[in-house]
Order: C-alpha cells, then sequence, then structure tokens
C-alpha cells in the first residue's frame, strides 16, 4: 500500500522513505474517498494500521463527533478541486485523543483529472492544551477581578457607614466607642479577605486545591457584620437554618462569595412595599448539598428572563449600581465545581435561589 505514493514520484525511493517517516500524518485517498495509502505516524496518531485504514477503515480513527464534518469537508473539497484546512480529534482504539490540524489538496493527473486527494495532519493536542489551560486561567482572573471588586467593596461600605454615626462634636458619646469596636470588627473582616484572596492566588489549582469544610453559619455571621449598617438602615430581616445541613466542602473565598451576593441582591432588589426579609437552608440531597436563599423582594419576570439569568451582563432590574455579572460569576463558580445555581421567582412576591455542591 506504501508503494502508492511511488505513482506520482516515479519511483523515487528516498522521498518514498521521507514520506512514510514524515514527523506529520499523510493519507491519500481516492475520488471516492476512499483510503489508497496512509504513513507511520498517521497510524501512531489514530492507533489503526495501514491495513485497517485501507478503503473506509480511516474514517473510525476520526473521533465519532467528528466525523460527519470531515467527511462532508473532504468529499466537497474533491468535488470542488479546492485545498481546504480543517482542526478535529483522531480517537484511537484505546481511547487516546489527538488533536490535529489537517491540510488538503487535490491530486491531478498529467490530463489535469483530479484523481483523489492527498492531506497531512499535524498534531495540535500540546497547543489544544495550552489553549484551554490560558482559557481556564483567564476565566479564574475574571472571577478574581469580580470578588475583589465586589466582596472587598461590601465592608468598605460598611465601614464608611459607620462612621457617618460617630459623634465628632462629642466625642466622649458612650455610642462612639460601639462605633470604633464595629470598624474594627469591619477592618479585620477585611484583612482575612484579603489574606483569603493572597491564598488563592498562590495556588496553582485555586478553585480545587483550597477545599475544605466550611460551617454555612460562620460564613453567614461574616458577611451580617460586613453589611451590618445596610442591614439596620434598611431593617433587613434575615434568618437562618442550618440544621439539616451544617457545613459544606468547599473554597472559603468563593463560598463568602455566592452566599454575599445572593443576600446583596435581595437587600437591593428588596420590594418598596414590605420590609426585606432573606431567609436561608442548607440540606442535603442525594449526592449534593444544597444552600437555599429566599427573599421576599421585588422578584423576576422568568417567563422574559429565565434562559439568561445566569448570562453574563444580564440585568433585570432597572439599577445603576447592576452591572450582570455576579449571577454569572457565581454559577460558573458552581458549575466548575460540580454544582449549579436554579432560581423560582414570582413578580411582586420574591426570589428563591438555589445553589447545590458535590459532596466531596
Amino acid at each position: 500500500m506504501s508503494n502508492r505514493v511511488n505513482q506520482y514520484t516515479r519511483g523515487d525511493q528516498v522521498f518514498n522513505v521521507s514520506v512514510d517517516n514524515a514527523p506529520v500524518g499523510i493519507i491519500e485517498t481516492d475520488m471516492m474517498g476512499n483510503c489508497l495509502y496512509v504513513n507511520k505516524m498517521w497510524c501512531e496518531m489514530t492507533g489503526i494500521s495501514e491495513e485497517k485504514a485501507i478503503v473506509n477503515g480511516w474514517v473510525k480513527g476520526i473521533h465519532p463527533e467528528d466525523r460527519k464534518l470531515v467527511t462532508r469537508v473532504w468529499s466537497d473539497e474533491i468535488e470542488m478541486q479546492q485545498n481546504f484546512e480543517i482542526e478535529f480529534r483522531f480517537l484511537s482504539p484505546k481511547k487516546k485523543l489527538t488533536y490535529v490540524q489537517c491540510h488538503g489538496s487535490s491530486l491531478v493527473n498529467d490530463d489535469g483529472e483530479t484523481i483523489g486527494l492527498i492531506a497531512t495532519m499535524t498534531d495540535i493536542s500540546e497547543r489544544i492544551q495550552l489553549e484551554k489551560e490560558l482559557l481556564s486561567k483567564n476565566h479564574f482572573l475574571q472571577q478574581f477581578r469580580y470578588i475583589i471588586s465586589h466582596d472587598l467593596r461590601s465592608p468598605i461600605r460598611n465601614m464608611i457607614a459607620l462612621t457617618s454615626f460617630y459623634n465628632k462634636d462629642d466625642v466622649h458619646d458612650k455610642n462612639n466607642l460601639d462605633i470604633i469596636d464595629k470598624v474594627e470588627q469591619c477592618g479585620r473582616k477585611l484583612e482575612q479577605l484579603l489574606k483569603d484572596l493572597i491564598n488563592v492566588t498562590e495556588e496553582t489549582q485555586p478553585i480545587r486545591e483550597v477545599m475544605k469544610e466550611i460551617k454555612f453559619n460562620h460564613v453567614l455571621n461574616s458577611i451580617k457584620e460586613s453589611l451590618e449598617s445596610i442591614i439596620i438602615t434598611e431593617h433587613v430581616k434575615i434568618f437562618s437554618d442550618f440544621s439539616e445541613a451544617t457545613h459544606v466542602k468547599f473554597t472559603n473565598i468563593h463560598l463568602h462569595s455566592i452566599m454575599l451576593n445572593l443576600i446583596t441582591n435581595a437587600i437591593k432588589y428588596r420590594s418598596p412595599e414590605r420590609e426585606p426579609e432573606i431567609h436561608l437552608r442548607s440540606y442535603i440531597k442525594g449526592k449534593f448539598t444544597y444552600l437555599e436563599v429566599a427573599d421576599n423582594g421585588s422578584g423576576i419576570d422568568l417567563r422574559r428572563h429565565r434562559d439568561k439569568m445566569f448570562g453574563l451582563f444580564q440585568r433585570f432590574h432597572e439599577n445603576a449600581d447592576s452591572k450582570g455579572l455576579g449571577l454569572f460569576i457565581i454559577n460558573s463558580i458552581a458549575i466548575e465545581n460540580g454544582g449549579k445555581i436554579t432560581v423560582e421567582s414570582e413578580l411582586g412576591k420574591g426570589t428563591t435561589f438555589t445553589v447545590s455542591f458535590k459532596t466531596k
């Protein structure tokens, strides 16, 4: 079968050996797409021998999800006599996945008639892996940037709000000591948050490698302290029941971000007709731990917005502070760790978000 190449090189043995041992995969087919020749590298990539690749056997080396596309491009190229370039995957019988970049050209005889096609396959698996790692890191940086801009803002705003209650005219006011104490508490929480962020950046796989058992009530208490001023001024009532699932194995900084986002959203989109209430509860079902955050706010029209609830830059209320990032980020965090976020809502009555955490 390898002697087929000699038809175009008039018996040039040096060329024939070079093609057979080329560092790229090479395949030749006839006008019907039947394989006439493959070299050694093609066999290594696909895990299919030369004998088994003959006629239609070569198609079996292509990943099942890519076969239709590759055979269509192959057929179109032969018919239109145009060069083509395509990227697809090989899947060997031993399930080895190889990404390749394929360049194909028509084979023409001395009379100018197209008699087949020859193509080279370059292994680009390493490049694809690097691209995936880059995308993953870029996505993490997006999360990290959002956490910095959003999660740090809450305790800072709280500290600023607390200082407004400080009696500058009478430094001996008995309430001043309490305010200073609360500002100090906010400062310590802010310091801890910064430490957590630094620890995350030092991990090569930040989401997976800093997993630990975290108590829901500890995270909630921390958030309530950082939001104390707005909770007081807006008369927010927060109720919690973590008796069914007291803790979850997760990343502290990300659990804090998820819970903070859902609570601040509940406050931000509160109903003007009633004092805001937020109910949190946790439970275990099957292989997942669930966190439910329900409010009695303005609600969301899910008939219009359900399909884009967790999309990037999606906003569902007229609010100048809303950038459409929060739900996208926390949904991404949940999905990356094997969970998800669902929502139920009714306009004028409130919204319930449910976050699932995969049991480790």
